[in-house]
């Protein structure tokens, strides 16, 4: 299991290899997130901040994270949203940038460190 520190994991987020929307997300080193879901034609439907934490060196874990599986979002996305949830995964290294996976299978909706 890899190990990270906080500054390490801080710093904006991409999806890898989605081609319905596009996310981005910033973890900040306050324990914060803030994020932004686009649909295919590039408008915004979704604009949220959170908060997150790094537990064991390792371990990431969101309170309320809304799961986005690459759909192509036609309205914008409640906060109430069935999608939204608890997660708890891990950062792990791939290709040399640093990221977290988000879906019930082994590297399914992943987000790849960027900057």
């Amino acid at each position: 299991m890899e190990h990270f520190t906080a500054e390490e994991v801080c710093g904006a987020y991409a999806p890898v290899g989605y081609v319905h929307s596009f996310d981005t997300l910033r973890l900040r080193p306050n324990g914060t997130y803030e994020r932004s879901i686009y649909n295919r034609n590039r408008q915004r439907r979704l604009h949220t901040q959170g908060t997150w934490r790094l537990e064991k060196n390792h371990r990431l874990v969101f309170e309320h994270f809304y799961v986005n599986l690459d759909r192509d979002l036609s309205s914008n996305i409640s906060e109430s949203a069935d999608e939204y949830m608890f997660i708890n995964t891990y950062f792990e290294t791939q290709q040399r940038a640093i990221q977290f996976c988000v879906g019930d299978h082994e590297g399914q909706n992943c987000y790849r460190k960027v900057q």
